[in-house]
Formats: C-alpha cells, sequence, structure tokens
C-alpha cells in the first residue's frame, strides 16, 4: 500500500517514527548488501569482541562514496526529509553500521534498546551525557535520521521493536529489563 509523505509525516509526529516499506527495489537492496558483506566481513574478523562495526563518513570513501550516491539521492527519502525540516535539507553524516550474524537460536531474543531523542526535555536536559545545563521543553522534531535496515526482519530474522511515543513519555528501560520484550512494544 503506497502512503503519503504527508501520512508518514502525520505517523512521525505522532509515534515518533514511520516506516517505508519496500522503497526501494529487492535488486538494489541485493546489490548493497554485496557490496558492503566483505569489508563487514572483514572488521568484525579484525576485532571479534565489538558488538558492531562502522563505516563512517561513506561519502568520502573512494570506493563506496559513488556507489551509495544513488542511495543518499533517492527522491523518496530527500522528499520526506524536505517535509520534515523544511526545503534545505543538510546532510549531517552517513554511516554504515554492520552487525556480525546471530545464531539461529540468539535471533528472535532482545539485544538492546537504543533512543534517538532530537527534542530537548527535563530528562534530556539533565542526562548525564547532555551538553545542556538546563531544562527544554519538548520541540517537535526538525530532524531525522533515515535508517535503512539491509536485513529481512521478521518471524525467523527477528523483528525490529519499537516503543511506540517513546519520544513524547521519555520511556526509560533499566539495565536489568534491556533485554526483555516490553508490555507497549510494537513488532
Amino acid at each position: 500500500m503506497h502512503r503519503s509523505i504527508e501520512d508518514h509525516f502525520s505517523e512521525y509526529r505522532r509515534n515518533g517514527y514511520t516506516i517505508f516499506q519496500n522503497f526501494m527495489p529487492p535488486n538494489r537492496l541485493q546489490h548493497i548488501r554485496q557490496t558492503v558483506d566483505a569489508e563487514f566481513r572483514r572488521r568484525h574478523t579484525q576485532h571479534p569482541d565489538r558488538i558492531r562495526a562502522s563505516i563512517a563518513n561513506v561519502l568520502a570513501d573512494e570506493q563506496l562514496g559513488p556507489f551509495f550516491k544513488k542511495h543518499l539521492l533517492n527522491s523518496t527519502l530527500l522528499d520526506y526529509a524536505e517535509h520534515v525540516m523544511g526545503p534545505f535539507v543538510q546532510l549531517d553524516g552517513y554511516e554504515i553500521t554492520g552487525y556480525p550474524s546471530r545464531t539461529p537460536d540468539q535471533r528472535k531474543k532482545v539485544d538492546r534498546w537504543h533512543r534517538d531523542a532530537f527534542n530537548y526535555s527535563g530528562v534530556w536536559g539533565r542526562h548525564g551525557n547532555s551538553h545542556h545545563l538546563e531544562d527544554r521543553v519538548y520541540t517537535a522534531p526538525t530532524a531525522c535520521n533515515c535508517i535503512t535496515y539491509l536485513q529481512d526482519m521478521n518471524e525467523d530474522t527477528g523483528h525490529l521493536r519499537i516503543l511506540v511515543d517513546s519520544h513524547l513519555d521519555y520511556a526509560f528501560i533499566l539495565d536489568e529489563d534491556a533485554g526483555n520484550p516490553q508490555t507497549n512494544e510494537k513488532l
């Protein structure tokens, strides 16, 4: 089902995220996977103790920069980013992160929780890593992450788990609960 940019934006403001399913042709997705797989295998072998490997500043890479230009200039992503931020979209960064494959018995387990907070509030203003010394009220999103997952997310491989509205209610997952499903998560 095709949804309009406005529908996605309404969902983003309400829920803190939106998903553009199948916006990229499967053959392009496969080509991207094949392009980065060898590099991630090399990096995971070099540092097996790390939970992930990242290829930072992709656009400056001599081989990957030209290859990923097509992905970066994807009209669906650009149109949406302009709808969120206005007509002057600035690229802040382009990074590819890879996680080692998990064994089949580990695939459905909750791995960890991550939050992107593009707002400032009392909670984040007082956070230990915050550079802001005073509280700020929540403001509507003026930035967005456009994340493309290259792997399938389904019953066999494990789902993307989302805490709807967590950008508004400042949900916090205790360390002892980080590996557990949450009651209000959406798969």
